[in-house]
């Protein structure tokens, strides 16, 4: 049962949790039964989020936290934004058609797509926001972005 919670990865499937119940309880359910009995427990199967190898809970807490504003910086002078981004844009999937059982014939798809980046912020306590659309990503963009913010 270490497949769950190990760091390298892994996974539980019917015949594993099967076999681990016969080997501790010495219960011999049928395999069908498994997937109706994590149903009773309310588990489901479902996708896994991805984690990379190299992922820190740790550091991830600390770009959570709210860095405290200095004792010389009044909080009058100081603004809370909340931003957000997103893109929009078309990519096509893959061309379905009807074809005898066994044929898997050639068809002509779409391959590139189009896409914007929208980048958004406001700032409730002065009723303000900035809002950007661009067509790619880069350092620069985002120092636009931030030359808004400054501009109020």
């Amino acid at each position: 049962m270490t497949l769950s919670t190990s760091q390298s990865g892994g996974r539980l499937i019917g015949r594993n949790i099967q076999s681990y119940i016969k080997e501790n309880f010495n219960i011999d359910y049928h395999s069908d039964y498994i997937d109706s009995l994590l149903a009773k427990l309310v588990f489901s199967w479902s996708t896994s989020r991805s984690r990379h190898p190299k992922q820190s809970d740790e550091v991830q807490d600390n770009f959570k936290t709210i860095k405290r504003i200095p004792s010389y910086m009044s909080t009058d002078k100081v603004d809370v934004w909340f931003q957000d981004e997103a893109r929009f844009g078309q990519q096509n999937t893959t061309t379905h058609l009807w074809s005898p059982i066994g044929a898997r014939p050639r068809a002509v798809r779409q391959q590139q797509f189009e896409s914007a980046y929208l980048f958004g912020a406001v700032c409730p306590a002065r009723g303000i926001g900035e809002a950007l659309v661009v067509p790619w990503i880069n350092k620069e963009i985002m120092n636009k972005q931030i030359e808004l913010y400054q501009m109020h």
